[in-house]
């Protein structure tokens, strides 16, 4: 799966997601990118988020 990554993008992904019945996701471990942290945000009410680690 392909698509930009703005926000509206990860919106549309994570929707998609808990529409195939993710729950529980928590924390949500990702990347600082401003448009995913907005989307996990917006469509994981309740989810908190922590900025991944690179070794």
């Amino acid at each position: 799966m392909e698509f930009p990554k703005s926000e509206v993008s990860w919106e549309e992904f994570l929707r998609w997601l808990v529409g195939r019945s993710l729950s529980g996701a928590d924390p949500v471990v990702s990347d600082n990118h401003a448009g995913l942290v907005k989307a996990i945000r917006s469509q994981l009410p309740g989810s908190s988020w922590r900025l991944v680690r690179h070794t």
